[in-house]
């Protein structure tokens, strides 16, 4: 099984880190700005969020997201876990001026007959991971404009 990473970031104007990252920490919000390839469902919600876990539905596939650490407007990283694979995702969040630069990194194992049976090839893969991503930043956007009313 081969890992893949991904990088995407994007910068979020005239929205500070910490309104950010209340939307992050917001997981009922998820289903609401997230693209609609991607579902949640809250398993368990942790008070100071680490611990609390998410299921994630992508496609047919479901696998499990634990945050394992955040810092407060800073940071907050994942652990997904299915029943083949482990792997691991790391939101962060840096003010520039009035502005917020978010970016999201995974570090992910992508078994071959996932690819073989959603995706091209591997750059395949790695395209609709950062067309998703970018989907999901323009829904967060959209969102903190929604509840900023």
């Amino acid at each position: 099984m081969r890992r893949y990473t991904t990088d995407d970031s994007r910068l979020i104007e005239n929205r500070s880190p910490a309104a950010v990252f209340r939307v992050l920490a917001d997981f009922e919000s998820y289903n609401r700005w997230f693209p609609r390839e991607v579902r949640f469902r809250i398993l368990q919600l942790i008070p100071g969020l680490v611990a609390s876990k998410l299921e994630v539905l992508i496609a047919k596939h479901r696998f499990t997201a634990e945050v394992v650490r955040y810092e407060a407007g800073k940071s907050m990283e994942w652990a997904f876990r299915s029943e083949l694979y482990a792997g691991q995702g790391r939101w962060s969040l840096e003010e520039i001026e009035a502005d917020t630069r978010l970016s999201y990194k995974s570090d992910l194992p992508v078994h071959p007959s996932l690819i073989a049976e959603h995706f091209l090839n591997a750059k395949d893969f790695a395209a609709k991971h950062a067309a998703v991503m970018r989907k999901a930043f323009v829904g967060l956007e959209k969102y903190l404009e929604e509840v900023a009313r």
